[in-house]
């Protein structure tokens, strides 16, 4: 690992557009993932269903702002941390 150019020319070669393609399309199913199991946890802390869900992610009310918060950060954390993990881990073995 001391030199870069020997540690460049030991990656194999891979088509940049496929690179990009696969990362984008990790990033986005991380998203809707992690969307989805951020509402599945809100739903269970707060003991509501989908629709109250919903309906109060969309409105102003300030009593959703917690659950708004566990939301965001759990897609946050699926989108631009695990995706990217997995990309990097697992598709360019590193």
């Amino acid at each position: 690992m001391g030199n870069i150019e020997n540690d460049l020319l030991a990656i194999p070669k891979r088509h940049a557009w496929k690179s990009l393609l696969s990362i984008i399309l990790l990033a986005i199913g991380g998203l809707l993932v992690g969307q989805s199991i951020g509402m599945g946890i809100t739903m269970a802390i707060y003991g509501m269903d989908l629709t109250e869900v919903l309906n109060g992610i969309t409105s102003v009310d300030p009593v959703f702002k917690v659950p708004m918060f566990i939301i965001q950060g759990v897609t946050a954390l699926f989108g631009f941390i695990l995706a990217p993990w997995f990309y990097l881990s697992y598709m360019e073995k590193r």
